[in-house]
């Protein structure tokens, strides 16, 4: 049976901690940056969180082929624009903010 390896552990927890929801407003900052990554709903964050950070390259290559996992468009931003409020589940896994559609 494989067990964890402790950094795996570490990792993660790491991850979980920094999880959490953040409006629009405050993501928006990051776009200077170019930092921001739009995850699809059809994954689970902390599972790309984790794949970007280990630079799981097969992984991150096939979601971003898919459109799962791609940089904020312009059509996107200018409807976040019109409600800064928007909430966004993000994990930072630096130097890149991953946000994902929180809520409503």
């Amino acid at each position: 049976m494989a067990t964890k390896e402790p950094e795996s552990d570490s990792l993660l927890a790491e991850l979980e901690k920094s999880l959490g929801p953040a409006e629009w407003s405050l993501i928006r900052k990051q776009m200077t940056k170019d930092s921001v990554i739009v995850v699809a709903t059809t994954l689970e964050l902390i599972e790309v969180a984790l794949a970007v950070a280990r630079n799981e390259e097969g992984r991150v290559k096939a979601w971003i082929e898919s459109g799962e996992v791609t940089k904020p468009d312009l059509a996107m931003l200018s409807d976040w624009e019109k409600t800064p409020e928007r909430t966004f589940l993000c994990v930072v896994v630096h130097p890149f903010v991953l946000i994902q559609k929180f809520g409503n």
